[in-house]
């Protein structure tokens, strides 16, 4: 049977590309200890590597059988993303405020260390009427 010059290319490019995946994936096999075929994990790489001699149809059944015997495709999760911003751009939210403070330490009261006054500070009400005007201007901003 003849063999097409197209075929020769791809089935180079195959043993470049893929056959790297299968030694990848089965890398704890040498392939001079494919001629004993005496583990079932050399040949499971036997049956996936594309041989110079392979037609088209042996390489593709070599490659189904690597994708949905060995590695279970099938049985993995299809993963899709979009970046924060296409995701962020689908809900509106309202505007997230941390306020953070900062303490002298030569103005805090004896008795107290400086991260002991402020959460005491933090955990009292404390009196926002100074930040109203910066969230209204933060709420307008955000269109909310």
């Amino acid at each position: 049977m003849v063999v097409s010059k197209n075929w020769v290319y791809q089935r180079k490019f195959l043993q470049l590309t893929y056959n790297k995946e299968v030694n990848e994936y089965f890398r704890d096999i040498d392939d001079e200890e494919l001629d004993t075929l005496n583990q079932p994990r050399k040949i499971a790489k036997r049956a996936c590597l594309i041989l110079p001699s392979d037609t088209q149809n042996m390489a593709l059944i070599k490659m189904n059988t690597f994708w949905y015997v060995v590695q279970r495709i099938q049985d993995k999760p299809a993963v899709m993303g979009m970046t924060k911003g296409e995701y962020d751009q689908q809900f509106k939210y309202r505007p997230e405020i941390h306020f953070y403070f900062r303490q002298d330490p030569e103005a805090v009261p004896d008795g107290y260390a400086a991260e002991e006054f402020v959460e005491t500070l933090c955990d009292n009400e404390v009196d926002i009427d100074p930040y109203l005007d910066i969230i209204d201007r933060n709420l307008e901003l955000f269109g909310i």
